[in-house]
Order: structure tokens, then C-alpha cells, then sequence
């Protein structure tokens, strides 16, 4: 049976826009436009599948090998 690994994006738009990745502020991403955040959660192997009228749900197949890594480190569009 296929697993998956599952990410929520957040945008709170308050004083800038700021963006939360599963409950935690990503502070590098502040003011970056949404789309350059998609490409940055696309390269770790995400894709798209629906937004809940306030949150961004991504998902990507997992594997033993392949672990959530920070965001955070890749911040090129």
C-alpha cells in the first residue's frame, strides 16, 4: 500500500505575508510571492492536491529513505 508524507501551507497575511509550513512560521519566506513558494515545495517532491479555503495541502509518495526535509534551506524560486 502506497504511504504518503503530507505538507499544510499556511498564509497569514498580516503586516506582509507570512507562511506556515505544518504549524511552523517560515520566517525566510516572508513577503515571497505565493508561486515561488509552490516551486520551492515542488522541488522537494510535492505536488498540489487541494486547498480547504485556508490552507494548501500538498502531498508527495514516502519512502524509508526519503524523510521531510526543511524547507526552509531552499529558498530559490
Amino acid at each position: 500500500m502506497q504511504k504518503w508524507d503530507y505538507l499544510i501551507l499556511g498564509v497569514i497575511e498580516s503586516y506582509g505575508v507570512n507562511y506556515r509550513v505544518n504549524g511552523e512560521k517560515v520566517a525566510e519566506w516572508k513577503d515571497v510571492p505565493l508561486h515561488d513558494v509552490f516551486n520551492v515545495i515542488g522541488k522537494q517532491g510535492f505536488e498540489f492536491i487541494q486547498f480547504d479555503g485556508q490552507n494548501y495541502i500538498f502531498k508527495r509518495p514516502s519512502t524509508s529513505t526519503k524523510s521531510l526535509q526543511s524547507l526552509s534551506t531552499d529558498k530559490s524560486p
